[in-house]
């Protein structure tokens, strides 16, 4: 069996300038583990956060399952990159190191959509984030036929309407009269709070603190000027962008290419390749 954990970072909300502090771009994906591995990498993620705030949680700290309450989250970390403090920058990189490698050693698998806007146009919300989850479904689906496996599907929790409507969305692909298109997936994607799933917090970290401030530096630099576009960006390009590439699930289906991160750029209509040239 496999588990796939599904977070976003961004918003799709209308950018109306190039100076205005709205976030230009919008990441939705999934990370895919064996579910063999989830009690290791849950582990591992806890000393992690242990190891790199030994006194964050005082006395409760003493109880190693209490780090599971303690978010170190992407948006935090990418904060943490724009600062200007040298010791801020290095505390990233070095936790960053350490949770890519143990998304290495657990098996983890990455495949999702990377919307980049185009400066005054609006996005419809909705059907962005839904088609994202169809998309992430349908290569959650190829990855467990070909494991000979099936699999759940837990989202990072939005608000009721939002999720009833993205798991309805699924429940027709699932029950349509054709025949169901996602049959290794047990059921319609749950609704989890990131405090009691490592593999949310997880896909929190490969959302906000790696693909963003990576499809930041490639599509959104020198085009757009406002805080969620850094020179730092271009550094976490660099220093991840292989590794990320290499944990991408890609597959060959009708003669293409498909699977792993997608790319839509409104902004400059760069292809999606460029995101890790």
């Amino acid at each position: 069996m496999h588990l796939c954990y599904v977070d976003e970072a961004g918003d799709p909300g209308r950018i109306p300038t190039a100076t205005a502090d709205v976030t230009p771009l919008f990441v939705v994906v999934g990370i895919a583990i064996p579910q063999s591995e989830l009690y290791g990498m849950t582990v591992d993620l806890l000393r992690l956060k242990q190891r790199f705030n030994p006194k964050a949680l005082g006395r409760r700290g003493k109880r190693f399952l209490n780090w599971a309450q303690l978010e170190v989250s992407g948006a935090e970390l990418r904060g943490r990159l724009r600062s200007g403090s040298h010791k801020r920058v290095r505390y990233t990189y070095g936790y960053l190191d350490q949770f890519l490698g143990l998304m290495e050693r657990h098996s983890a698998r990455v495949f999702g959509r990377i919307w980049i806007k185009c400066v005054g146009d609006a996005i419809d919300g909705r059907a962005v984030y839904t088609s994202s989850i169809q998309a992430i479904c349908n290569d959650f689906q190829v990855l467990l036929e070909q494991e000979n496996s099936t699999g759940m599907m837990i989202a990072d929790s939005r608000d009721p309407s939002s999720n009833a409507i993205v798991a309805h969305s699924v429940f027709t692909q699932k029950f349509q009269m054709a025949g169901d298109k996602y049959s290794r997936m047990l059921e319609m994607p749950v609704f989890g709070h990131s405090q009691n799933h490592a593999g949310l917090q997880a896909a929190d970290l490969i959302c906000s603190a790696l693909l963003f401030p990576l499809a930041s530096a490639v599509y959104c630099a020198g085009t757009i000027n406002n805080i969620h576009v850094h020179p730092e960006f271009a550094k976490v390009k660099a220093r991840y962008g292989d590794r990320i590439k290499r944990l991408q699930f890609r597959y060959d289906r009708a003669g293409r290419r498909q699977g792993g991160l997608v790319v839509s750029d409104r902004l400059t209509k760069r292809p999606g390749s460029a995101l890790f040239c």
